[in-house]
């Protein structure tokens, strides 16, 4: 998943069919996403097997909640 959305220009994004139980690599996911700001995601997204999410969310400033850093919501 190495930069899939990177610089996209999405406001939301819904992920609540993403299987990420095999995924490795986050690398630069939601990187640039300026107007990201929410996520949407199922029991389905783990990242229990991500090696690599340097810089998953860098420069994507509008995501908030959690932690204060980015925004997970269960449909």
């Amino acid at each position: 998943m190495l930069e899939m959305f990177s610089g996209a220009a999405a406001t939301n994004i819904d992920l609540s069919n993403f299987d990420t139980s095999k995924v490795r690599d986050m690398f630069r996911m939601f990187n640039s996403m300026y107007k990201l700001s929410t996520i949407y995601v199922s029991d389905k997204f783990v990242a229990n097997k991500v090696a690599n999410s340097t810089s998953m969310f860098a420069s994507s400033s509008k995501l908030v909640g959690g932690a204060g850093y980015f925004t997970l919501k269960s449909n």
